[in-house]
């Protein structure tokens, strides 16, 4: 019986094994620009994150005055002495290996740069990382604006929950839906950096919500302080 199953676990690891190679120099390009950094300023405040990490193409740039564009943030010159001004970042924090459209993206996890990207990569997730959100947004105080284009799970527009003001650094800030049970929380994590993102309650009007958002809150502002910034703080793994 152990003979069968070592010959069946010896079969799928050969069939990863060989699932690696077919993707050859492709598979280790994409895994390269996954794990590759990309630096940003956001409200004033220098923001560097793995390409793995920015959530979809819908990041917003600042293009003078009070235009803007939508592009895909990945694509942006990864070039630490020049940083891209942008307004918004969408950003995904999950295990990263299981990222992407190749068996290979496991490969990611070895070439990521900061020690709190590859502790997620691999997973599980722990301390201080495990009470971050999977998803958040950064945007510049000064583009508060933006949000009256993005809408809640109830059709609500996220500044009009959150009232148009943002509250003191380091203080959460929450508005729910009427028609269900989803949150929008805020943040300030840096001065004129805002946090955004939707926590969900079946006690949206109870303490149960408050004390979700404060928790993730709390955790969002020391990952992104000790994390994203020019230099990483390693100790962040290691909080509880």
């Amino acid at each position: 019986m152990k003979q069968l199953l070592y010959m069946a676990i010896g079969a799928v690891i050969l069939a990863l094994l060989a699932s690696f190679a077919g993707f050859g120099d492709q598979g280790a390009s994409r895994a390269q620009h996954f794990a590759s950094d990309r630096y940003f300023v956001i409200g004033g405040q220098h923001i560097t994150v793995p390409v793995v990490a920015l959530r979809g193409p819908g990041h917003v740039f600042n293009l003078g005055a009070h235009a803007t564009e939508r592009t895909n943030a990945s694509e942006v010159s990864p070039d630490s002495y020049h940083p891209v001004q942008a307004n918004k970042l969408d950003l995904i924090i999950r295990e990263y290996q299981y990222t992407g459209e190749m068996l290979a993206s496991t490969a990611i996890c070895p070439l990521l740069k900061r020690t709190w990207s590859q502790t997620i990569c691999q997973g599980p997730r722990r301390g201080l990382l495990r009470r971050l959100p999977e998803q958040f947004d950064l945007l510049d105080e000064g583009r508060l604006d933006l949000l009256k284009d993005y809408w809640t799970v109830g059709r609500e527009r996220m500044l009009d929950q959150i009232g148009g003001k943002t509250p003191p650094l380091g203080v959460t800030k929450i508005g729910c839906d009427q028609h269900s049970p989803f949150c929008t929380a805020i943040v300030e994590v840096l001065p004129n950096l805002l946090a955004v993102w939707t926590i969900s309650s079946e006690e949206k009007s109870g303490s149960k919500t408050e004390q979700i958002a404060d928790a993730q809150g709390a955790a969002i502002v020391q990952f992104v302080r000790r994390g994203l910034g020019p230099r990483e703080d390693k100790s962040l793994v290691d909080l509880d």
